[in-house]
């Protein structure tokens, strides 16, 4: 499922043989020149109930905007455990996950970016890396969404600005 927001709607999240980390393809979003975010949806994902909180990993590259000191562009994961009503970052208080691995890069600090705020994924990961987050054992059993959503400001586009995403497990 992909969902848009933002002044000038971008372009979905698409697949794309162009460079995926597995064949045939990836997930792929594109980056545009306003204030907008692009979201990928999980389908309904029931979490089996457990001694130990669930493992989620997945590979991804990306190319996002970003100076020397601020953080303009970039991408997060956030978790809905009320069927897609409201989504929350996967390491706020709210959902409690952390990253074992590949966790975010900084915090976005550009104002009109639809993100500002949030630890995210910024600047420049050419090539693909695995991220791990270990979700806790309170989520056991209930029915959550996950949506890696981008996120730009009102600047111009880098070259390139993408997020490719790709070999998803739970």
């Amino acid at each position: 499922t992909t969902q848009q927001t933002g002044t000038t709607p971008p372009a979905p999240w698409a697949r794309t043989s162009n460079g995926p980390n597995t064949l045939p393809n990836a997930a792929f979003t594109n980056g545009v020149a306003s204030a907008a975010s692009k979201s990928l949806i999980s389908p309904a994902i029931v979490l089996t109930a457990s001694s130990t909180g669930a493992l989620l990993s997945f590979r991804h590259a990306w190319n996002f905007e970003a100076g020397t000191s601020t953080l303009y562009d970039g991408g997060v994961l956030e978790l809905s455990t009320d069927g897609g009503t409201t989504y929350n970052n996967v390491t706020s208080v709210v959902v409690g996950g952390t990253f074992t691995a590949g966790g975010y890069t900084g915090t976005i600090s550009a104002t009109s970016n639809p993100v500002n705020g949030q630890a995210a994924w910024s600047r420049v990961q050419a090539t693909f890396i695995t991220s791990t987050l270990a979700l806790p054992v309170a989520l056991n059993g209930q029915t959550i969404h996950l949506r890696w959503r981008a996120g730009w400001d009102l600047s111009v586009a880098n070259t390139n600005p993408n997020w490719r995403i790709d070999t998803i497990s739970l």
